[in-house]
């Protein structure tokens, strides 16, 4: 069975110079950037799959074909009705 999913990448810039400067607190750091992606990707339906230390990524599961045929559906009719044409 196939699934459709949207991934994302994301990691922290220059994470070796805030390494440098943070030094014993770099953990605290890291963790507090964790909290608002993982609480951000959440908020918008999706899930934080790993942590791989300063990047992190996301996965936002779109559903499998049938799901997405009845999108398209639906988005086929909307601009129908919007544009005025039958087919």
């Amino acid at each position: 069975r196939r699934v459709y999913a949207l991934f994302g990448f994301c990691d922290i810039l220059s994470f070796d110079l805030c390494t440098e400067k943070l030094e014993d607190e770099i953990m605290t750091f890291v963790n507090s950037v964790a909290r608002i992606v993982h609480d951000e990707v959440t908020r918008w339906g999706g899930t934080c799959n790993k942590n791989l230390g300063n990047a992190f990524l996301m996965v936002w599961r779109i559903g499998d074909e049938a799901a997405l045929a009845d999108y398209r559906g639906v988005t086929r009719r909307a601009s129908e009705r919007s544009t005025g044409s039958n087919g």
